[in-house]
């Protein structure tokens, strides 16, 4: 594997579930140092932004949840000083967002300390001292100014980043997905090392089309994701995880598409398709709708179980063995603007709205 450091400040890192999305800056040596309060935020503007990210409520249920399931991770009353500390510093949010609006610099050197005080307990959590997260990578450019451009950015970030650039949509509307993409396939480890996270490059795209929707098997030994290939449409490809050569693996048919493809507890694959030709209503027809179909992995044969006029994507297998995927359906009025998750049986049957 090819190991190398985390870009260092000012560059941004956009992470989402398993997508992580960096904007390239200078390097640092071998692992990423877990930089100094007064360096992660150099100024009021910073600080004002990631003081919104602190949420006492959350802090309390995370140290809660750590001493019930991991009783070690806190020595002695530690747990119980540190919920007092969270509450101390909640008092005080008003007043530091107040100065931090102002340049006030005792509001920023406690949004400081409340930065590192956070990221310090939550960093104690077990699940990061072995864990590996295999993630995407995409390699944006330089800078940030393209996020600045209205010309790219007027339906939202989506499009620089290689994301459809409407909730309605599927991968079907990422602009230009065949060239120009730096996109790897990598792995974070060492999480809560006290030199910093590990990024290790697993796969590179060396033909500059983009890579999406990473799934793992449920042993770990094999991944899919989806790319272009075969008639330079969307398609699904899997490859192992020790050693990495992806193999296409839906059919090159004209005009169709392949994408968001998941494993099965039966071993065979639920993914999207627009095979069966139709655009969205709403749209004239623009926007290829895709809808879920099953793959046989020993034959390679397709059967289709959804029958919806909206399009679906983002299939991923929930723990009773339901899938789980968002559905552009707007029938009843409250879903037409927020596209909720549905669910169905590995067979198509008992679609439904997924409610939490």
């Amino acid at each position: 594997m090819n190991s190398r450091s985390f870009p260092e400040l000012p560059v941004r890192v956009f992470v989402t579930a398993l997508l992580c999305l960096t904007i390239s800056g200078p390097k640092v040596s071998a692992a990423h140092k877990l930089l100094p309060a007064d360096a992660l935020l150099p100024n009021a503007a910073a600080a004002a932004e990631q003081i919104e990210r602190f949420s006492p409520d959350a802090m309390r249920r995370a140290v809660a949840d750590m001493k019930r399931r991991w009783p070690d991770v806190f020595k002695g009353n530690q747990s119980a000083k540190i919920i007092e500390q969270v509450a101390a510093f909640e008092k005080k949010l008003p007043a530091v967002r107040k100065g931090l609006k102002t340049g006030d610099p005792s509001a920023l050197k406690t949004a400081r300390e409340i930065a590192s005080f956070q990221r310090d307990t939550l960093l104690r959590n077990p699940l990061l001292e072995t864990g590996r997260v295999m993630i995407i990578e995409r390699r944006v450019g330089p800078s940030a100014r393209k996020f600045k451009d209205p010309k790219i950015t007027r339906f939202g970030n989506g499009i620089p980043l290689g994301i459809p650039w409407r909730n309605t949509h599927s991968v079907l509307t990422t602009a230009d997905p065949i060239n120009g993409w730096d996109t790897r396939i990598a792995l974070l480890s060492d999480l809560a090392s006290p030199t910093g996270a590990k990024l290790d490059t697993l796969y590179k795209a060396d033909n500059r089309k983009i890579i999406t929707h990473l799934e793992l098997d449920f042993d770990a030994k094999r991944m899919m994701f989806t790319s272009i290939g075969g008639g330079d449409r969307w398609h699904v490809f899997e490859t192992g995880v020790s050693k990495l050569k992806p193999k296409q693996v839906t059919p090159t048919v004209k005009a169709i598409d392949f994408f968001d493809a998941c494993y099965m507890p039966d071993g065979n694959i639920f993914l999207m398709s627009t095979a069966q030709i139709n655009g969205l209503p709403c749209e004239g027809g623009s926007c290829p709708v895709g809808v879920p179909f099953v793959m046989d992995r020993k034959t390679g044969k397709l059967r289709q179980i959804g029958f919806d006029q909206e399009t679906s994507w983002d299939a991923s297998i929930m723990n009773d063995g339901r899938v789980l995927y968002l559905r552009y359906e707007y029938v009843d009025i409250p879903h037409y603007f927020p596209r909720i998750p549905f669910t169905c049986n590995p067979d198509g049957t008992n679609q439904r709205a997924y409610c939490l």
